[in-house]
């Protein structure tokens, strides 16, 4: 009885509900769950629930998955595929189930499709790639998806540019118009139904700062709406406007005025922007008007109808938006100029103290001082690396795109172990590479960064006299793979997902570094549009791994 009362509980949601056991197989989802795949409950029931993921993205999904016997809630984005070959983006948000006796009984999800907004987040990510590739400055409106729905963005984005002059990212900044844009469509909307309601028009036109107004070419009369009048600094009350005191108001009448003569004569566009002085001594606004000609059935004309809007703000704004975007770019560069100052600035001075230690270290033979001197030496080797390793993240992250090439990747990896040799044979670990000859794919070099800081790492924080084994293989026709396995210290759970952050490293003594180089890893990893991770190695320490397109662009 419980259970029918759930079920038509879970009926009437708008989200999807999947429960799955312990062992992964699905034995129950709603209509709309089902709906969301194109299976019956029946069919649905008999797929395993693996098997509607991606396939490369089975293996992360099977490690949350596992997490949640540890009772970990659990909510990440991924695409599952409709029995029709399509693929849905879904957000999928797991609660782990408990048997009376403590054990894991398995899993209920609610999914949410976020396909639209998916392919909303797409459409600006093309928008910044086209002024990139285009190297100049856009005006763009952008449809955004937010909690309380869509929103609408004008914005100014705006090629980065390096000391050389080449585009390396983005700069920009926006501002919500979703109001102004809701009372653009009203004003529209308004205009369509003007024979038909024209109380309901003016409502919709004072809502957007709009009034109408009509011209009787037979009589020469002007009529405004009291929003209209409004506009101009007079009383708001619809009704016949002088002439001569509404043209007082605008400084660039002859302009107005041959506009309205080649609309009646030539049947030209009237769309135009001018300024006013408003009649009541207020600030100077800018208009947009626009408007149409009633001809009579011999095409003589009758009447001109016409629109007028305060577009004061949202001109404002675009002036805004350009002044943010041009400070921003100039804030960017500066903060170009500084970072490498910085870096040679420190690393010139810690460079002089590690040369000096190191020749301290030749002639001292007091036991006392030879420490003290090596707890230098190592502090200013600290500093040169975490201040060349600040800098090389902040170059990375100043652009979102990279030039990609066409390698080996078996052949960067071979580079990045061979200038690490020495520091192997000091601590007699061995280092067994798995690839095999090798496969083409698209990168950039810094990918050697990569390698060389999980194989640093691997090195770093494995006991003296164990093994490392390296990957880099092809994962599949459209990707490639690379890890490393090490014996060392491993990742508690808590902190794989943040260990990839900036300075963020494991809290533990004898853990060195500054936690900055897997941050520059993962940004490399995401500018070539993948996926970086860490897994527990079964037989003790870690496994680093990541995944990569061929073609990343």
């Amino acid at each position: 009885m419980m259970a029918s009362h759930r079920d038509q509980m879970f009926e009437l949601m708008s989200q999807g509900v999947w429960q799955v056991d312990a062992a992964g197989k699905t034995i129950y989802a709603n209509s709309r769950m089902s709906a969301t795949v194109g299976y019956t409950l029946e069919e649905f029931l008999l797929v395993p629930s693996l098997s509607l993921v991606r396939a490369e993205d089975r293996s992360w999904i099977a490690a949350r998955i596992a997490s949640r016997q540890h009772g970990i809630r659990d909510d990440y984005e991924c695409q599952i595929a409709h029995k029709d070959g399509s693929w849905a983006y879904v957000l999928v948000e797991a609660v782990p189930l408990y048997r009376d006796d403590g054990q894991f009984d398995g899993t209920i999800a609610l999914v949410t499709d976020i396909s639209d907004r998916r392919r909303r987040e797409d459409a600006l990510a093309e928008n910044e790639r086209l002024v990139m590739a285009s190297g100049m400055a856009q005006e763009i409106e952008e449809v955004v998806w937010a909690p309380d729905g869509e929103r609408i963005l004008q914005t100014a984005k705006a090629p980065l540019r390096d000391d050389d002059g080449r585009v390396v990212g983005i700069v920009g900044c926006a501002r919500d118009v979703t109001e102004r844009k809701r009372g653009e469509e009203a004003l529209r909307t308004a205009a369509q139904a003007l024979q038909q309601s024209e109380s309901q028009m003016q409502v919709a036109l004072a809502m957007g700062h709009a009034g109408t107004w009509r011209y009787n070419v037979k009589t020469a009369e002007l009529w405004g709406s009291a929003e209209g009048l409004r506009i101009f600094g007079y009383p708001p009350v619809a009704g016949n406007w002088s002439l001569e005191d509404i043209e007082v108001c605008i400084p660039e009448r002859e302009r107005v005025h041959h506009a309205l003569v080649a609309l009646l004569e030539e049947n030209s566009q009237y769309a135009l922007e001018y300024v006013i002085q408003p009649a009541d001594g207020a600030a100077a606004r800018t208009l947009y008007s626009v408007a149409t000609v009633v001809r009579d059935a011999d095409g003589s004309p009758v009447e001109v109808v016409g629109f007028v809007q305060d577009i004061t703000e949202r001109k404002r704004a675009e002036d805004d938006l350009r002044r943010l975007a041009a400070e921003l770019t100039e804030a960017n560069r500066l903060k170009d100029i500084f970072t490498d100052v910085l870096r040679h600035d420190i690393i010139n001075p810690a460079s002089a103290i590690q040369n000096a230690t190191d020749v301290l270290l030749i002639r001292e033979s007091d036991a006392m001082k030879t420490e003290v001197l090596r707890g230098i030496r190592h502090a200013a080797a600290n500093l040169i690396e975490m201040t060349d390793l600040a800098s090389k993240l902040a170059a990375v992250a100043a652009g979102d795109g990279l030039a990609f090439f066409p390698a080996n990747p078996v052949d960067a990896l071979q580079s990045a172990v061979e200038d690490l040799a020495h520091t192997l044979t000091e601590k007699n670990i061995t280092l067994v590479n798995h690839s095999g000859p090798g496969f083409s794919a698209h990168f950039h070099p810094l990918m050697k960064q990569v390698f060389a800081n999980f194989i640093s790492n691997a090195i770093k924080y494995s006991p003296d006299g164990t093994q490392i084994d390296i990957c880099a293989e092809e994962d599949r026709s459209e990707s490639w793979l690379f890890f490393v396995k090490d014996q060392g210290i491993g990742v508690p759970d808590a902190y794989k997902q943040t260990i990839f952050h900036r300075f963020a490293r494991l809290g533990r003594d004898g853990v060195r570094g500054t936690g900055l180089g897997l941050a520059i890893a993962e940004q490399i990893v995401g500018l070539h549009r993948g996926l970086a991770w860490v897994e527990d190695n079964p037989s003790g320490g870690s496994i680093f791994y990541v995944r990569l397109p061929k073609m990343p662009g």
